[in-house]
């Protein structure tokens, strides 16, 4: 006589997944080496209130920039994060660093690690269209996560506008 029901084998993965998925969202990122930009979010959670919203901002002519970016930025979002639950994090990409974020890019490790900034992180994702188009690549060429906007610098400014606060973020060796 089978004591267990004959979907169990069926629901274990499920079950399993849902866990993950959950502790995955509390779970703690890998801290990043010292980066330039790791003193200002420092800095920025000694505040007494929350900002508007913090916005990551990336200027690189390197294809690969983002494999190394946005692990950063999910450290910083998970710390952002832990101080005040509901800050808005963004991270705005204007140069070469787009085509990572591309689906035509052979490498789907950056389009990951982006999934999960949004999925998992409450991250958006912006990356500038005018770039893009210069790059070949239009709004079709990148997954439904990533925002295309046509001009980045103008939400940049947007942003700025909104109170945000802006940190740079730039590949160090």
């Amino acid at each position: 006589m089978n004591r267990f029901p004959a979907s169990l084998p069926l629901l274990l993965p499920l079950l399993l997944f849902l866990l993950l998925t959950g502790c995955a969202l509390h779970a703690e990122p890998k801290r990043p080496p010292d980066t330039p930009e790791l003193s200002y979010v420092e800095a920025l959670l000694t505040r007494s209130q929350a900002p508007p919203g913090v916005q990551f901002v990336v200027h690189e002519d390197d294809e690969e920039a983002l494999r190394w970016l946005l692990p950063r930025v999910e450290w910083y979002a998970w710390r952002l994060h832990q101080r005040w639950p509901d800050l808005p994090v963004a991270v705005i990409a204007l140069a070469d660093e787009i085509g990572g974020l591309s689906l035509r890019h052979p490498d789907p490790v950056i389009r990951h690690i982006a999934r999960r900034l949004v999925r998992q992180r409450g991250v958006e994702i912006h990356v500038c269209g005018a770039h893009a188009a210069d790059l070949g690549l239009s709004a079709e060429d990148f997954p439904p996560e990533i925002d295309v906007v046509p001009w980045g610098p103008a939400l940049l400014r947007d942003y700025n506008d909104l109170g945000y606060v802006q940190i740079d973020l730039e590949l160090v060796w």
